[in-house]
């Protein structure tokens, strides 16, 4: 339609000209106005085919079409979401591929059937690239951005034997294979199922004599699945770290050892009924664990940790306190770029207390920085934030 409409605006023009001597190049700039919707068109025609309507609609295409259904979960926010739109959906070949076998959606979680389709597929990261089958049933998903060749290869799993679905069904059938949990495992990690990762990784380990953790599946196993410094896999790694040096190098070990004793802290924040709380039994043992051994540096990672909890909980007051005691006593920098993160990870909070924290330490950046510091202009702009913030509330 849009094609003959195209013509028939064309020979219009081209008789209003001999009619009124138009001259040429103002008919050229006509025509190529005109044209910019049409040939928009036509190269979004190429990408992906995104449906609308109500997600029961979209169910009852997928079963009159018979074809899974592709969801893009994505927020507004989401820089990665932004680049696989602008990057990869429009590409002819992933048009060519998607369009073919899937209906697919675009959904902003946030809004319409958003948050209740969100709840129902627990989606917490983004992009969530979700797969269901006719009925809604979840057949298989990846967690964040992609490039063309792997969100292609992405939706070829899609009609094979290893689909999330699929192998949800052969570890509860009883499937124990070392190859097979490899890539379960993996599969499990990269789709950010992580509370049934962490179950499955345990039970794994529960099975297992502490005689067979040094065995390189075993070892992969800790280096990638086992955070937690107090469970029996690291206690053992860390006891027996020269056993482990010698078959899988001084270097690696090192670097697990490391990251899980300074990372390790965070571990214990929990969500329970959709709310941030702190395992405060297992932070406690954790703590002594640390406290016992002689870890260096303990005053810096106990506060960095207390600050993350207090962020993650939204007591932003509490971090305030803890981050004032932090730059004071030196265990943390102070230094204008430090500043503007500790800012600006609070001031989501408009509460006056906060804000009036946050502005003395953005007076403090200010204070600290010698002329043309690259982040001036970042520490006055959220000045001028916390400032509009405090008007606002003075004025209410």
């Amino acid at each position: 339609m849009r094609a003959r409409n195209l013509k028939q605006e064309l020979l219009l023009i081209n008789r209003q000209r001999l009619e009124t001597k138009i001259p040429m190049r103002k008919i050229k700039l006509l025509i190529a106005i005109i044209s910019i919707p049409f040939l928009l068109t036509a190269q979004d025609s190429d990408g992906i085919t995104f449906d609308n309507g109500t997600w029961a609609q979209i169910l009852a295409k997928a079963k009159e079409l018979n074809k899974p259904v592709f969801i893009d979960c994505y927020t507004q926010w989401c820089g990665p979401c932004k680049v696989m739109a602008k990057n990869v959906f429009p590409q002819k070949n992933v048009g060519d591929y998607y369009n073919a076998n899937f209906i697919n959606v675009k959904l902003d979680v946030e809004k319409g059937d958003g948050p209740a389709l969100k709840e129902k597929y627990n989606i917490s990261f983004y992009p969530t690239l979700l797969f269901v089958d006719v009925e809604g049933k979840e057949l298989h998903r990846r967690v964040g951005g992609l490039n063309v060749e792997a969100f292609l290869n992405l939706g070829k799993e899609v009609f094979g034997d290893k689909t999330l679905a699929g192998m949800n069904k052969k570890y509860e059938d009883g499937l124990r294979d070392h190859m097979f949990l490899v890539e379960y495992f993996n599969l499990l990690y990269s789709s950010r199922n992580n509370a049934q990762l962490k179950s499955y990784v345990d039970d794994y380990f529960r099975e297992l004599p502490d005689t067979e953790l040094t065995k390189e599946i075993n070892w992969n196993f800790i280096n990638k699945y086992v955070h937690k410094l107090t469970s029996r896999e690291f206690q053992y790694l860390y006891n027996n770290r020269s056993e482990f040096e010698k078959l899988f190098g001084e270097k690696e070990v090192d670097k697990k050892i490391k990251s899980t004793i300074q990372r390790g802290g965070y571990q214990y924040l929990i969500e329970k009924d959709g709310v941030s709380a702190i395992n405060q039994e297992g932070y406690e043992a954790y703590k002594k664990w640390m406290i016992d051994h002689q870890i260096e540096n303990l005053d810096v990672i106990f506060i960095s940790i207390d600050a993350a909890y207090a962020l993650k909980t939204k007591k932003y007051e509490e971090y305030t306190r803890i981050m004032d005691k932090a730059m004071a006593s030196n265990l943390l920098p102070s230094t204008a770029s430090h500043i503007y993160q500790y800012v600006a990870r609070c001031i989501v909070c408009k509460e006056p207390a906060v804000l009036k924290k946050a502005d003395q330490w953005l007076d403090m950046a200010l204070e600290s920085m010698e002329e043309g510091d690259r982040y001036e202009a970042n520490i006055l702009k959220l000045k001028k934030i916390v400032a509009e913030d405090l008007k606002a509330m003075d004025g209410q």
